[in-house]
């Protein structure tokens, strides 16, 4: 694991105070049908500075998040304003399913860092 996500995690496990809550957003998603493997974006505005970190979880039997863990480097522009994240999934069966994604991140103020976090939702629909 990336040192970047080392250090968010152990602040969030920390429960360090949160300063500013993120507002990370998906993009609207493409139709699903059985089978399909894609990529859900989800976009989020932090400084260029500083370590991100995103935890996709999924509910439902519909649709299954393929991996757990994304970090700035994992973005399609690491270096772009907001960071856009491909958050890979599979549509298993036909039915309902919601993916989630957690960011956690860090606000800073000169040299004085606090932790951050948010969480986007989004509700798929497989065919």
């Amino acid at each position: 694991m990336r040192t970047e996500a080392l250090v968010v995690l152990g602040l969030a496990a920390l429960g360090a105070p949160v300063l500013a809550q993120l507002a990370p957003r998906f993009e609207e998603p493409s139709p699903l049908h059985v089978g399909d493997r894609a990529r859900l974006v989800l976009v989020v505005d932090v400084a260029p500075d500083v370590p991100v970190l995103v935890t996709p979880t999924h509910e439902g039997r519909a649709v299954e998040v393929v991996r757990g863990r994304l970090a700035r480097a994992d973005a399609l522009e690491p270096d772009a304003r907001p960071l856009r994240f491909p958050v890979p999934i599979v549509a298993r069966e036909r039915g309902a399913g919601v993916v989630r994604a957690r960011v956690t991140s860090f606000v800073c103020e000169g040299d004085d860092c606090r932790p951050t976090e948010g969480e986007a939702r989004v509700a798929l629909r497989v065919e």
